[in-house]
């Protein structure tokens, strides 16, 4: 927009005063004094202010090592992924020791046809996936979880992913609805909580969706406002939807 006039189309006009035919990814790297050139015999007066000022081009070069920004730029910064992350071997034991009964479980036990027709997982198969331990895969020892890495736990992914609907459901127990506990809970609400949850006696929830936000959790309203006398939360404000809340 420039001096009150929306420029209609402009950018593709300008596109082939600057060199024929261009890309998209071409286009966003023209500079914005190359584009006000472009655009000043068309809106001379509009334009004359900014032919007054310095000229100062911008660039999209990435001027970190954002690795999923810079994707996006064509750029790959080999040396974030580069060389992959070596297992040690006592990991490697272990998981060798937790890959066989889960692939066994999965292979043997798990009938993924009938948990899409009936759109539930049948409870046998639940007291199968908690006698694994999958349902405390990261959560410490010292807990009853299994205390596995994020290479590890990545490794029995491979293996639960192999059915949609558990593969979820393990993942938003321990990847969304027990994580906060694990980040910031006090030593208390550790040794309170994760227990059970770490053995599926309990499955975690997870409360987000609400009226205005969904998965953009930094636009949620709902607080929790601690009482005056610090001995509970006031809760204020809504929510539409809970992760987890059949059980």
């Amino acid at each position: 927009r420039l001096g009150g006039h929306w420029v209609k189309g402009e950018g593709r006009a300008a596109g082939r005063s600057l060199g024929g035919k261009m890309s998209g990814a071409a286009w966003i790297r023209v500079s914005a004094c190359r584009l006000l050139a472009a655009l000043g015999k068309r809106f001379p007066e509009q334009c004359a202010a900014a032919r007054l000022l310095p000229a100062r081009c911008f660039s999209t070069d990435g001027r970190s090592l954002a690795y999923a920004k810079d994707l996006m730029l064509g750029k790959i910064n080999q040396q974030e992924v580069f060389p992959y992350p070596e297992i040690s071997k006592e990991e490697l034991e272990e998981i060798s020791q937790l890959v066989a009964p889960v692939e066994r479980f999965f292979n043997e036990d798990v009938d993924s046809k009938n948990i899409d027709l009936e759109a539930i997982i049948p409870p046998e198969t639940m007291k199968g996936l908690k006698e694994l331990g999958l349902f405390g895969q990261q959560i410490p020892l010292e807990y009853g979880g299994l205390g596995l890495s994020n290479t590890m736990y990545a490794r029995i992914g491979e293996i639960t992913s192999l059915d949609g609907a558990i593969a979820v459901t393990l993942a938003a127990h321990q990847a969304i609805g027990l994580k906060g506990i694990l980040i910031v809970g006090t030593d208390e609400q550790k040794a309170k909580y994760l227990p059970k949850l770490a053995t599926g006696e309990h499955v975690a929830a997870f409360c987000l969706t609400e009226p205005g936000s969904g998965s953009d959790a930094a636009s949620i309203q709902t607080r929790a406002t601690l009482s005056d006398d610090g001995q509970h939360y006031l809760l204020s404000g809504s929510k539409v939807n809970t992760t987890h809340k059949e059980f």
